[in-house]
């Protein structure tokens, strides 16, 4: 994760894409039940 991080930056450990249509993200099936993912994603 380090290297990912140092590679892509903290922006990198969420991304989202900004479209006409809105903001897009990912969320795993994993952390669907974790609040704070998509709390991140909203930001």
């Amino acid at each position: 994760m380090d290297d990912y991080l140092k590679e892509l930056g903290d922006e990198g450990a969420f991304p989202v894409v900004d479209t006409e249509l809105g903001r897009l993200a990912l969320i795993a099936c994993g952390e669907i039940s974790v609040p704070e993912v998509a709390r991140v994603f909203m930001m």
